[in-house]
């Protein structure tokens, strides 16, 4: 009777054994995280409209190209949002969905990577967009390279980031208006970069990008209503990247312009 319990009592402890050291072997020892970024101008509704048709119609190939399509164990894929308006601040919203352990059955890694929290991130503040997109004071002024500057500050280096901008790229404050005129010489343009970036802000950022932080940064142009010159502008922001050493840059129209087998990474020449 006792050998019988003395086996008994080692099959449970190896079972528990097995179980224990099973269990330590599914952990992920490192994450590796897919951070995104969708900046979005709403300080014009016609604008808004054709980045909210962009968005229903190429959010599939979004996140094909991000890669949220063939997250895999131990990855995890953040999408954050926020909107560009008369008011600077980077209102910045957020949800993560990840793969947490290997070795999982494909039902659980199916459940862990639903794309349904992102969806909702998305339309929801998109839908919140539209009614600020009416009022003067959100619309007077519009922070781009600001707000930029911020939400690249939040990146980890460490991390695999995209931004999205999506924005006439017309740059309008107290400090420099486009509509009036759009800085030209290499010289203008540098001297923009501080007046339209706030210093502390701007000098986080520079540590940053001295420090390895390389982001890929895509911007998505809309048309604006005001006739100005679309070459002008992206001109203007070729440079203004180029004087922060942020070369990882492409320029299009919609998202469905962008190829869900290649890298964004074709810089701004």
């Amino acid at each position: 009777m006792k050998q019988k319990m003395l086996i008994l009592l080692n099959i449970v402890s190896l079972i528990g054994i097995v179980m224990f050291f099973g269990g330590c072997f599914d952990d992920c020892d490192n994450v590796k995280n897919k951070n995104i970024i969708l900046l979005v101008d709403i300080s014009d509704n016609q604008l808004l409209n054709a980045i909210k048709s962009d968005l229903e119609k190429n959010s599939s190939n979004l996140f094909a190209v991000t890669g949220v399509n063939s997250l895999n164990a131990c990855e995890e894929y953040s999408l954050s949002i926020a909107k560009i308006c008369s008011d600077d601040a980077l209102d910045i919203k957020k949800e993560t969905i990840r793969i947490e352990k290997k070795y999982q059955s494909r039902r659980m890694e199916r459940e862990q990577s639903n794309l349904a929290p992102i969806i909702s991130l998305i339309k929801g503040n998109v839908l919140s967009y539209t009614s600020l997109s009416n009022s003067p004071e959100v619309t007077s002024k519009s922070y781009i390279a600001n707000v930029l500057a911020k939400a690249i500050n939040t990146c980890d280096k460490n991390n695999i980031n995209t931004i999205f901008l999506f924005s006439d790229l017309i740059e309008n404050d107290q400090y420099i208006s486009f509509y009036r005129q759009i800085p030209s010489t290499k010289v203008d343009i540098k001297n923009s970069i501080t007046r339209l970036i706030d210093p502390d802000i701007y000098c986080i950022l520079k540590t940053k990008i001295n420090g390895g932080l390389n982001p890929e940064i895509v911007l998505v142009m809309k048309s604006n209503s005001n006739n100005i010159d679309r070459v002008k502008l992206k001109t203007y922001w070729q440079e203004f990247f180029g004087e922060l050493q942020l070369k990882n840059v492409k320029i299009v129209d919609n998202l469905s312009y962008i190829n869900a087998s290649t890298r964004i990474d074709s810089a701004i020449k």
